[in-house]
C-alpha cells in the first residue's frame, strides 16, 4: 500500500495519529505528512487520512465498531472516553480538507472495515416518505487516483500558511523548524524564490537559536566568536527580509553572551526600534 500511494502524492497531504508522523513521513519520502493535531489551522486542497482507524489502540477496536454500527449500549462514553479524543481527532482531520478527501489503510482492522461499511453504504431515513440516500463515500483503488497537483498559487497559499505557524508563540523550535522546511518546500512548487528566500532565512535563525540551546557555546571564546558573527549577519537577513519577530527573539538569545555594555547598544541601536516599528 504504501509503494501505491507513493504514486499519488504530487500536492497531496497526508494526515495521520502524531505519534506515526515521523515515521511515514520518512517510508513515503513525503515532506506534507501531518499529524492531526499538528495540522490544526491548516487547510489544504486534498488530504488523504493515513491508518487512522488501524492505529486506534485494540482494546478500543470493538467500542469503534460498535459505535459505528449504533450498538454503543449503556454508558458508553463512561466506559470508553478515548473513543470521545478520536472522534475530536477525526473531526479535525477531515475539515482540514477543502476538495478530495481520502481514507487509506495499509492493514485491516475492526474498526476500518466497519468505518468502510459505514462510509460506503447507503443510509436509509426514518422518514417513510424519503428514499435511501447516498453513500458518504466510495471505493477507490489508490493506484488508480490521478495525481493531485496544485496550481501555483495554491501552494504558495500552503507554504505561507506553514510558515505563519512557525511563527506560533505555542509551539517549540523542533516544530518550528519542521513547518518551515514544509514551508520552503511548498514555496519552491510555487516557484516562489522571494519567499524561499525570506523561509529560508527564518528557518536559519530558528536553528541558530536552536543550536545555542544543545551547545555550550558559552564554554569557548572563539564559538561565542563565530556567533557572534553569525547572528550579525543573520539580523541584517531578517531584517532585509521584514522578519522582524524573529529578529528579535535571535537577538535575545544573544543577550546572555554579551557584556554589559554591547547589550545595552543592541537594545538601543536595533532591538528599540525594531519594537517600535
Amino acid at each position: 500500500m504504501s509503494s501505491l500511494l507513493k504514486t499519488s502524492l504530487q500536492g497531496c497531504v497526508i494526515l495521520t495519529h502524531d505519534e506515526s508522523a515521523p515515521h511515514w513521513r520518512d517510508e513515503l519520502n513525503h515532506p506534507l505528512v501531518y499529524g492531526i493535531r499538528e495540522a490544526k489551522g491548516l487547510e489544504f486542497k486534498s488530504c488523504i487520512i493515513l491508518n487512522f482507524f488501524s492505529d486506534i489502540p485494540s482494546s478500543l477496536q470493538k467500542p469503534w465498531r460498535n459505535l459505528l454500527k449504533n450498538r454503543e449500549g449503556s454508558d458508553f462514553e463512561l466506559k470508553y472516553p478515548l473513543v470521545e479524543t478520536h472522534l475530536k481527532l477525526i473531526y479535525t482531520a477531515t475539515t482540514r480538507c477543502i476538495e478530495q478527501l481520502f481514507f487509506a489503510e495499509t492493514c485491516s482492522s475492526i474498526a476500518g472495515d466497519a468505518a468502510t461499511r459505514w462510509l460506503t453504504s447507503t443510509k436509509s431515513s426514518n422518514d417513510d416518505t424519503t428514499h435511501n440516500t447516498e453513500a458518504i463515500a466510495t471505493h477507490n483503488n489508490v493506484s488508480d487516483l490521478d495525481s493531485m497537483i496544485m496550481t501555483n498559487d495554491e501552494w504558495c497559499i500552503a507554504g505561507i500558511d506553514n510558515a505563519e505557524l512557525a511563527s506560533s508563540p505555542d509551539i517549540d523550535m523542533e516544530q518550528s523548524i519542521s513547518y518551515l522546511n514544509r514551508a520552503i518546500y511548498c514555496l519552491d512548487k510555487a516557484q516562489n524564490s522571494e519567499l524561499v528566500a525570506k523561509a529560508n532565512t527564518h528557518l536559519q535563525s530558528v536553528q541558530l537559536r536552536s543550536k545555542t540551546i544543545t551547545q555550550d557555546v558559552s564554554s569557548s571564546p572563539d564559538k561565542v566568536e563565530d556567533m557572534e558573527r553569525e547572528v550579525a549577519q543573520l539580523t541584517r537577513s531578517l531584517l532585509k527580509e521584514d522578519l522582524l519577530s524573529e529578529c528579535t527573539k535571535l537577538l535575545d538569545y544573544m543577550m546572555p553572551y554579551l557584556s554589559t555594555y554591547e547589550q545595552e547598544k543592541l537594545e538601543e541601536k536595533i532591538i528599540t526600534k525594531i519594537q517600535q516599528a
